[in-house]
C-alpha cells in the first residue's frame, strides 16, 4: 500500500481496526458487510473486483501447476 491508499474490504474483524492500525498508510477505508449488501447501497463500496482479480490469478497459477517465486511478482503487476 502507498501513504494515502484508499482499501475497500469486506466487514472481517482483522479489517475493522486497519486506519488505525496504518494511518500513515490508509487514508481511507471503505467497509461493506456482506451480511446486508455485496456492494454498499450509500457508498457504493464492494470487493468484487479484487476477488475476481485472485481468482483469475489463482486459476493461472493451478494451470500452472504452480509459479516460481521470481515469477510471483509479474503475474501481481498483470
Amino acid at each position: 500500500l502507498l501513504p494515502g491508499s484508499t482499501v475497500h474490504t469486506d466487514d472481517w474483524a482483522a479489517y475493522r481496526q486497519l486506519q488505525a492500525r496504518l494511518p500513515n498508510v490508509v487514508a481511507d477505508h471503505g467497509v461493506v458487510v456482506h451480511r446486508y449488501n455485496f456492494v454498499d447501497p450509500i457508498t457504493g463500496v464492494h470487493t468484487q473486483h479484487v476477488e475476481s482479480a485472485w481468482n483469475r490469478l489463482k486459476s493461472v497459477i493451478k494451470e500452472r501447476r504452480g509459479v516460481r517465486r521470481v515469477d510471483l511478482q509479474s503475474f501481481l503487476d498483470e
